[in-house]
């Protein structure tokens, strides 16, 4: 089995990251604590890229970042690279004052930086749905986007699907598959 360090702050992720990697053979080994400050850009691309520069000057080996934003639909996909600015700044409740809808089209999107001494792969998974406040009465009082953001198809949120159903129709899925696609043609 291939190990590859995988660096993300959030455990949530890590722990679906791993099991997306192990259907691949590949053992993501987590490093969620480096200091990296990301660079401050409207192009989310550019900031898991950057972010796995840096890293990699740090770790010196092969490891993967991951950057995931949320693209609204009707506010000209922001926050998209400011998704975790926003939701720190003003939370959920602040989300659906500057929205002021009960349904709206979004995306979430997850972007992928496998860095090695002689490539940069960037992938890019998405999974459309809608954020909702009518069928979620715990809205008001939401954790975090995940808990508004019901996938296409789905009448629950995305924070109610369990980590392995998650893992089957989620943008970071689809983004791993894609990377590990890349990495397994290249090698």
């Amino acid at each position: 089995m291939k190990e590859i360090t995988y660096i993300t702050s959030n455990h949530e992720k890590s722990n679906e990251a791993k099991l997306i990697a192990a259907r691949f053979d590949i053992n993501l080994i987590p490093n969620l604590d480096l200091g990296i400050d990301e660079i401050k850009s409207l192009d989310q691309s550019e900031v898991s890229e950057a972010a796995a520069k840096r890293a990699f000057a740090i770790l010196h080996q092969p490891l993967i970042t991951d950057d995931a934003g949320l693209y609204i639909e009707n506010l000209n996909q922001f926050p998209g690279a400011y998704t975790k600015f926003l939701f720190q700044t003003i939370g959920v409740s602040g989300l659906w004052r500057i929205i002021n809808q009960d349904c709206i089209n979004a995306t979430w999107k997850c972007f992928l930086t496998y860095i090695d001494d002689t490539r940069i792969i960037t992938s890019i998974g998405q999974l459309k749905g809608q954020l909702r406040t009518t069928q979620n009465p715990e809205s008001s009082k939401a954790s975090n986007y995940d808990s508004i953001f019901f996938p296409e198809k789905y009448d629950k949120p995305l924070q109610k699907l369990s980590l392995t159903e998650k893992s089957t129709i989620s943008h970071r899925k689809a983004a791993f598959t894609t990377l590990f696609e890349k990495l397994n043609k290249d090698d």
